[in-house]
């Protein structure tokens, strides 16, 4: 290992977002060529499943609601019965250490905050890295 010593940059040429907007149902889409469900063939099945593995990002909106609930309960927030749909696109490469899962995971629970109208007030900016490190951990990233 590194002994606990980083060296971080930020990269403009890759961003990673999530759209979400109230719906009847909590829906998490998934990304047409990250989390595919169709395919032309088994040729292309084995294909996609040898090059992207089997991981996609929805297991990622699914547990960073699973755990923003969690948070909000520990926080002693009531959040409104209401319900969304979500859906994320990134371009950042996958499987490179470039924090891609971090930047969706990031983006929902900003997403997150704002649909429940909710703040630093509520939730401190300092604890945010934590609920995102938090996430990768309950996934074994």
């Amino acid at each position: 290992g590194f002994h606990g010593k980083t060296i971080a940059t930020t990269v403009s040429n890759f961003w990673a977002s999530v759209e979400l907007w109230e719906s009847d149902q909590l829906r998490l889409l998934p990304h047409p060529l990250y989390d595919p469900s169709s395919f032309s063939g088994l040729a292309d099945l084995h294909f996609i499943g040898r090059r992207e593995g089997y991981y996609g990002g929805t297991r990622l909106l699914m547990a960073t609601c699973k755990k923003f609930q969690e948070l909000c309960t520990t926080c002693g927030i009531a959040l409104p019965r209401k319900n969304f749909t979500a859906r994320y696109d990134t371009n950042v490469p996958r499987q490179v250490g470039l924090a891609g899962s971090s930047a969706i995971v990031a983006s929902l629970f900003k997403a997150l905050m704002q649909f429940y109208n909710l703040n630093q007030e509520h939730i401190p900016k300092e604890r945010q890295p934590s609920f995102i490190l938090s996430v990768e951990q309950e996934l074994g990233i």
